[in-house]
C-alpha cells in the first residue's frame, strides 16, 4: 500500500507520513537547517529500527523523538514503512 504525506497549511516544515493498516504517524520536522523525526504508536518499532533509540526529547508522550536525522536514514526510514 502507499504512503500517504501531508503537510498543514500553517506549519509546511513538518511532514506528515501515513500507510494503511499501521496506526499512527512518523513526521518529518525541517527547521533551521536540521531535521527531526517524531513517531506515534505502529511508526516507533520502525524508526528504532533504522534510527536507534529516541534523542529523548519529545515533548508528548505518545510521541517518541529522533534529532539530527540524516538524509540517508530517511530515505530508508520512507522505505521501511513503505514496506511494513
Amino acid at each position: 500500500m502507499p504512503l500517504t504525506i501531508t503537510t498543514q497549511n500553517v506549519d509546511t516544515w513538518k511532514k506528515r507520513i501515513q500507510k494503511d493498516g499501521l496506526k499512527g504517524s512518523t513526521y518529518f520536522c525541517q527547521q533551521s537547517g536540521v531535521v527531526w523525526v517524531a513517531a506515534s504508536g505502529d511508526h516507533q518499532s520502525i524508526c528504532q529500527s533504522v534510527l536507534g533509540a529516541d534523542s529523548g526529547t519529545s515533548s508528548l508522550d505518545s510521541y517518541l523523538r529522533w534529532d539530527n536525522v540524516n538524509a540517508t536514514d530517511l530515505v530508508e526510514l520512507l522505505y521501511q514503512i513503505e514496506k511494513a
